[in-house]
């Protein structure tokens, strides 16, 4: 079955690393010789924005993952964002599609937009990343070398919080928290496994 993984949490949550561990995760082998360098990625731009298609072709997911922080930063507007979920749900309607980063003000836009692809046959994972404020302003730093925006960051556990809350509680999607405080991306990527079947 078609499926699209949302993956949802504040900056330093971990939303990068899961689905570039995603897309790293679909390569070939032949005799236990990669026939694909699995850290390689096709990138491709569209009227909306970029895309990333995994070596072996399983996976597209909105925005870049050659960069530190990949995802839907790099889509510009709220039309533009949804655009693209369009966009690629259309042009491989055989592959699992996956988005991370959301818009906490686009609640009503976002069940619009899952409720159209449930109807295309796709079945849909929210996955939200839970992280303390404390550990994932200390990613954050380490990643960019400075001190994040702590204020914007509490402000986004807010916002995310509540979103992901209210899809929850519409009782129309499937909904998962992991808990990334203290752990690798590879063991959150575990955890995302044992949860999501492919």
């Amino acid at each position: 079955m078609k499926k699209l993984i949302a993956v949802f949490g504040i900056n330093g949550a971990g939303k990068t690393s899961l689905v570039k561990n995603l897309l790293m995760s679909d390569f070939e082998q032949s005799e236990g010789d990669f026939l694909f360098d699995c850290f390689d990625f096709f990138e491709k731009k569209s009227e909306f924005g970029s895309y990333t298609i995994s070596k072996g072709g399983k996976y597209v997911a909105v925005g870049t993952y050659s960069t530190k922080c990949g995802g839907a930063d790099s889509i510009k507007t709220v039309e533009d964002y949804f655009g693209i979920i369009n966009f690629l749900s259309e042009k491989y309607p055989d592959k699992t599609l996956c988005v991370e980063g959301v818009l906490a003000r686009a609640f009503d836009s976002l069940v619009e937009i899952y409720e159209g692809l449930q109807k295309k046959g796709f079945e849909e994972h929210l996955v939200k990343l839970e992280v303390s404020l404390e550990q994932a302003v200390e990613r954050v730093k380490n990643r960019n070398g400075h001190q994040p925006d702590v204020k914007c960051m509490k402000d986004k556990v807010s916002g995310t919080g509540k979103l992901f809350q209210k899809l929850q509680d519409c009782g129309k999607f499937n909904c998962h928290v992991i808990d990334t405080d203290g752990k690798t991306a590879e063991e959150v990527f575990s955890e995302f496994q044992k949860i999501i079947t492919f």
